[in-house]
């Protein structure tokens, strides 16, 4: 049931936003491809410390990469600043 209730509203939002941003579409572009090199930085970023064992590690999940999309660097910063705590 949330799983229904998360597409729908996954959907809705999609939709959303292509009708908002029809000709932001330099927007949408700069949205998607800082949240996948975002995704392979942490990729990267996770091997590093696991060579080095610094036991940090951020899972590649859709709140990270949102976080990578939205805030570029610093929300990869970010990520790696909690969880160091």
């Amino acid at each position: 049931m949330e799983q229904g209730m998360l597409l729908i509203v996954i959907v809705c939002a999609m939709i959303f936003g292509i009708i908002f941003l029809k000709k932001r579409t330099e927007w949408i572009l700069n949205f998607l491809l800082r949240g996948i090199f975002g995704g392979i930085l942490i990729y990267f970023a996770n091997e590093v410390f696991t060579f080095f064992e610094a036991g940090i590690h951020v899972g590649i999940n859709a709140a990270s990469l949102l976080t990578c999309a939205t805030l570029g660097f610093p929300g990869l910063f970010l990520l790696y600043g909690i969880m160091m705590l």
